[in-house]
């Protein structure tokens, strides 16, 4: 066996620190490869340039961001981590904050990790809706004025959603959720909404006081829902006649998947 020479180790050191970018600012891309260290407090501002409303730092896919106990804040708009799309997966690690953006964290068709980070008292907390997937674990998203979490796909553990102003965690379909807590948000606690929600499983979970203004629903789904150890008290297996009938302002509620009170 070749024992590394202490040059060769000295040069693997230097090639590991080279890819370390100290964060002291708003608006800095952290490059493919390269992890971004956030090294104090950001409190972003709009932009004199495109696309004039704040960002925080944007994140090429492989890159990654270590808040490493610091925050992000905006001004009520802007994105507060913007991760460009791509196969590779942009990743936040925490501990810290990003909060008062209109997305906490935002993309289109990227990969999202997320760890042990909050982003709370923006307009959305994390937003990918289209065609972005999310893996979150010990996430908070919470006391956002619209969504907690919304991506396309999601697999998340140990993640709050409480008190957002809409729903607490929607997704369009696949989605696996373990140790989650969604409680009093405006919507729905949990929702799923697309041709693939039959995939969706749900476990050791806390989803109550929900859609208090609505019909009080704490799970919703256009699919099948598994539940194994979940609280919760109503849900609802959604139709949409649109997709047979074009009927676009009607919503049928034909079953449900065994809370306390269904």
């Amino acid at each position: 066996m070749r024992v590394p020479t202490i040059a060769a180790l000295g040069f693997l050191l230097a090639a590991e620190t080279a890819r370390a970018v100290d964060v002291t600012e708003c608006g800095q891309v952290i490059a493919a490869g390269q992890t971004g260290v956030l090294r104090q407090n950001l409190t972003c501002g709009n932009r004199p340039t495109w696309p004039f409303s704040p960002e925080g730092v944007r994140l090429a896919p492989g890159a990654k961001l270590d808040l490493d106990g610091f925050s992000i804040e905006g001004n009520g708009s802007g994105v507060g981590v913007y991760c460009e799309g791509g196969r590779r997966a942009c990743t936040i690690k925490g501990p810290g904050e990003v909060r008062a953006f209109y997305a906490g964290v935002n993309c289109g068709g990227c990969r999202i990790v997320a760890r042990d980070a909050t982003f709370s008292d923006n307009v959305n907390g994390i937003y990918a809706p289209l065609s972005g997937t999310l893996q979150a674990k010990r996430v908070v998203a919470s006391d956002n004025t619209e969504m907690g979490i919304w991506t396309h796909r999601l697999r998340v553990v140990d993640v709050e959603a409480n008190r957002n102003g809409l729903s607490g965690v929607t997704g369009n379909e696949s989605l696996s959720l373990r140790g989650v807590e969604a409680v009093d948000n405006g919507d729905e606690g949990v929702r799923c909404l697309g041709f693939e929600c039959g995939k969706t499983e749900i476990a050791n979970s806390t989803i109550t006081g929900n859609d208090a203004a609505g019909d009080g629903y704490d799970i919703a789904s256009t699919g099948r829902v598994k539940l194994r150890n979940v609280t919760c008290s109503r849900s609802a297996l959604l139709f949409y006649p649109f997709w047979e009938e074009n009927d676009y302002d009607t919503v049928e509620v034909i079953g449900s998947f065994g809370c306390a009170d269904d």
